[in-house]
């Protein structure tokens, strides 16, 4: 018999809930620990995505022989005492595209679903960690703002040398102009430079997914072309049309992203040159 996975929540010392990090990072998973449901045994259960991309409720999971899945207009055959609130607030949450930690924030916040614990709504350190690589322009564009002369030899080096031998008058008095800038107490500036900080985290996050599956989508586009070549389909008119669309489909969505990340990029860099509380408002909008 396969190992079970256990899918219930976990607490810690503290008493603050677990979330396994795979399930913290994950587009496609919501543990329902998470949300705020009176019904019993429904915090223990996970609200996935399945293969056709529909929301499901997962009841429970076993290693390398698949889960127990409810389509949610079915719930009420499993829990008979489920509450009208519950549904409402599962059947609107199964209408949700994504369930990474940053879309969740947004949706739940509009659908009027309070989260007790603000701190299962943010990436594991493992995955923080693997977005090194994509927060090194952030990192060091923050280390020339706080530590720098003004002067543009902004390069990696530049940016270590700041750091190990900081210059802390240099620091106070560059924070200072920030401060009066964003029209903020000098006290505030960290709350600021946190704020865009987890904003620049999200994009490196969304950067990393595109990545990801970047090979997959090419491998597809691949077949796509075996497909129409093969001599079987290819006098298939309607294949064809179909395989056509789908390809510039993909193409257009793919360019469509990575243009979010230019604009992006650009604004950030337009932003450090020019700095005030409506520049970045506008970019982390």
């Amino acid at each position: 018999m396969a190992a079970s996975v256990d899918t219930a929540p976990k607490q810690s010392d503290a008493g603050s809930l677990q979330i396994r990090d795979g399930d913290r990072d994950s587009l496609s998973i919501l543990p329902l620990s998470i949300i705020p449901l009176e019904t019993p045994g429904l915090r223990r259960a996970r609200m996935v995505k399945n293969t056709h991309l529909e929301s499901v409720l997962e009841l429970f999971n076993y290693e390398g022989s698949g889960s127990g899945q409810v389509k949610i207009e079915a719930l009420g055959q499993i829990f008979s005492n489920i509450t009208s609130s519950d549904s409402v607030s599962l059947h609107a949450l199964a209408k949700l595209s994504s369930y990474d930690v940053y879309s969740l924030r947004i949706t739940l916040r509009q659908l009027g679903i309070v989260i007790d614990d603000n701190s299962v709504l943010k990436l594991s350190q493992t995955k923080q960690r693997e977005l090194d690589d994509y927060m090194k322009s952030f990192t060091q564009q923050l280390i020339f703002n706080v530590y720098g002369n003004g002067d543009n030899m902004h390069t990696h080096a530049n940016a270590f040398e700041l750091f190990k031998h900081p210059d802390v008058r240099r620091a106070h008095d560059n924070l200072r102009q920030m401060a009066e800038r964003l029209g903020v107490m000098l006290e505030e500036v960290p709350k600021f430079l946190e704020d865009f900080g987890d904003t620049y985290l999200s994009v490196s996050y969304y950067q990393q997914c595109l990545d990801l599956i970047s090979p997959s989508i090419v491998d597809f586009l691949d077949v796509l072309d075996e497909i129409q070549k093969h001599r079987q389909f290819k006098n298939d008119y309607n294949l064809g049309r179909a395989c056509d669309r789908i390809r510039t489909n993909i193409k257009k969505l793919v360019r469509m992203v990575k243009s979010r990340f230019d604009d992006f990029d650009q604004s950030t860099d337009k932003m450090w040159g020019e700095l005030t509380s409506g520049r970045f408002n506008e970019v982390r909008s």
